[in-house]
């Protein structure tokens, strides 16, 4: 828009009745006009403010100023969309006058342009937030935005061991003064001096922005796509969009915090200082700083709110595409320890899975779960399969079997289960990627479709960890977890080359009823953990199983093997019985050995490696074994 500063410039005749327009802004008394051209007579004066919002010498908020009528009253800001501009010009000469009518309160539009609010910010080394140099998105509607108006008063004094530095730094980012109670993270810490600490804040007001209220930019949505491109490789693309969050930013701030603040800190006799906001030449005297004007032109920023990733700014398929190239991790990992007693073990142990109700919904997540014998004493003698039911798409529920003869006493068994959910990220990162914990092989595995190509060579230690899934909404007329129905599986090798694995699965199902179930499935390794840490990483391992048949006189039982945990040194050894995730699977290298891996569940136990068959085996299983030991970080 041409805008001309009145009375600078004067009025040029317009043919036609197309007038420029004087805008007269009456501001505590004080008149400020101005000549302004490219306004239609025709707008109404909601589409007038929002123009005038982002035109320089006026900058018209919604709390800061009014129109006025020909009568220079005041117009209601609920009535502003049933005025035409034409209804409250006023003609003057070879002019229209209109006439605004400031207040005192902010000017969203001015505020914003003053302290970077259209912005993505990013983060610094040192912790500094810093805004970006381009925007990667726009406000929508800035002539309807407002600024929330508050008056609290806070300050402390309290020594601390943080330098000021870093109490400047968390006065940024975090409410309250709690940060100065944090304990000392390393023994240096506990030994620096203590420091006098005095924070003042005044807080008069904030601004909210939500991604309702946002745009990503033309310009910042062609750099995504570019980015995207899907001639790159993906390594190629996460460098692209770090190099994108340098020029844009990584996220945008959700709240900012005005008014005035000051900090001082006092270590070893030397004091030093800061304040943003009020009278800037009073800053060294606190309270002559503290007695200054609150107008909203001399506030500053004192705190940052939340931060949101920008990526929340793009559309749906967008999002997808940057969530499948950070590829899958390990969203939550947690061990469940439970004791079987006094259980009619005839009938499946049922347990809930206890999610974090911050990953719900499940949608696009994968759920693995392994048990664990933990009895010491013959772990054998009870052997137990384990598989995820959902009740329904957020309700999954551990179904645990007990496999072959019911014992006649009373058993207490305590159990543990290893479980975790892999799956996208819900929430984008708000910082640079780093491809170092997305897991490279996960796959979901229907029954009627169970061959797995891999994309690349795996590791040559590694483990696979798979789970059978039943959906009681995809078998009509199951009962759910009532039918004691077992499903069996291993992993089996087709070639040498490790580029084709297939998943064998078989139903026992004691109605005859068939079920449609499936199998989650992924490799790890030392390097692809998906962010826990490997403890132990085996295999496959060369096992040599062991017929463990019924004492019984005349048993000729060959149902029931066990071998001890060996590393591939061949060096015996217990698996931790605590709090760590444990998971192992049956893995056959070649199609010869896929007879004797038929119908075996596997169990595991600290000492043992345990499996069992419902039927006898002529043979001992020809079958080796991968696990991993994980911890939380």
């Amino acid at each position: 828009m041409n805008i001309n500063l009145f009375p600078n410039s004067g009025p040029n005749k317009i043919p036609k009745d197309e007038r420029q327009m004087k805008v007269t802004a009456i501001s505590d008394g004080k008149i400020l006009p101005y000549i302004l051209v490219d306004l239609y007579k025709e707008q109404t004066l909601k589409d007038t403010r929002k123009i005038l919002s982002s035109t320089e010498e006026v900058l018209m908020g919604w709390q800061n100023a009014y129109f006025c009528n020909k009568l220079k009253k005041k117009i209601p800001l609920s009535q502003e969309d049933k005025y035409k501009l034409e209804d409250i010009l006023i003609p003057e000469d070879d002019n229209y006058l209109l006439v605004i009518e400031m207040n005192q309160l902010p000017s969203f539009p001015k505020v914003k342009r003053q302290h970077n609010i259209e912005k993505g910010y990013m983060k610094l080394q040192d912790g500094s937030l810093v805004a970006a140099g381009h925007s990667a998105f726009f406000i929508k509607n800035p002539h309807l935005m407002s600024i929330a108006l508050n008056c609290d008063f806070q300050s402390i004094c309290k020594k601390t061991r943080k330098n000021f530095d870093q109490i400047w730094m968390k006065t940024l980012e975090e409410e309250g003064f709690d940060f100065l109670d944090e304990e000392p993270k390393n023994e240096n810490d506990d030994k620096l001096t203590l420091s006098e600490c005095t924070i003042t804040y005044c807080e008069n007001g904030s601004i909210i922005l939500s991604y309702k209220d946002l745009e990503a930019t033309k310009e910042y949505i062609e750099a995504i796509e570019s980015a995207l491109d899907e001639n790159l490789s993906d390594e190629r693309k996460l460098e692209a969009l770090n190099d994108i969050g340098k020029n844009y930013g990584f996220f945008w701030i959700q709240e900012f915090k005005l008014g005035k603040k000051f900090v001082q800190v006092t270590q070893n006799g030397e004091t030093q200082n800061k304040a943003v906001g009020g009278d800037y030449a009073k800053h060294q005297n606190i309270s002559e700083w503290l007695k200054s004007p609150g107008s909203y032109n001399e506030w500053g920023i004192i705190n940052y709110g939340p931060k949101l990733p920008l990526y929340l700014l793009l559309s749906e398929e967008l999002q997808s595409k940057i969530k499948k190239l950070i590829g899958e991790k390990i969203l939550y990992a947690d061990v469940y320890n439970f004791r079987v007693a006094h259980y009619n073990l005839t009938l499946p142990i049922i347990e809930q899975v206890r999610l974090p109700t911050n990953l719900l919904p499940l949608r696009d997540c994968k759920l693995f779960a392994a048990i664990l014998n933990k009895v010491d004493r013959k772990p054998y003698k009870n052997v137990f399969a384990l598989r995820i039911d959902y009740l329904n798409e957020d309700t999954p529920y551990f179904v645990i079997h007990h496999i072959g003869t019911v014992p006649n006493l009373p058993q207490v068994i305590d159990l543990s289960i290893s479980w975790m959910i892999i799956g996208y990220e819900k929430n984008f990162p708000i910082e640079p990627f780093v491809n170092n914990s997305s897991l490279k092989y996960v796959w979901t595995k229907e029954q009627n479709n169970t061959n797995i190509l891999l994309p690349n060579p795996i590791p040559h230690d590694h483990a696979w960890v798979t789970t059978i899934i039943l959906r009681c909404n995809r078998n009509h007329g199951y009962q759910f977890a009532r039918s004691v129905a077992l499903i069996s599986h291993h992993i089996s090798q087709l070639n040498d080359d490790r580029m084709t694995t297939n998943v064998r699965l078989n139903v026992h199902n004691n109605n005859n009823n068939p079920l449609n179930f499936e199998i989650n499935c992924t490799i790890l390794s030392e390097n692809d953990n998906g962010g826990l840490i490997p403890v132990i990483v085996e295999g496959p391992t060369n096992q040599r199983w062991k017929n463990r048949k019924s004492r019984r006189l005349l048993s000729n039982d060959r149902n029931l093997f066990t071998c001890k945990w060996q590393s591939a040194n061949n060096d015996n050894y217990r698996l931790p019985n605590n709090n760590n995730l444990i998971f192992a699977s049956l893995l056959c290298l070649n199609a010869n050995a896929v007879q004797g891996c038929n119908d075996l569940s596997l169990n595991i136990s600290p000492k043992y490696a345990i499996i069992k068959s419902p039927n006898n085996l002529a043979n001992n299983p020809n079958c080796r074994i991968t696990y991993i030991v994980l911890r939380k970080p």
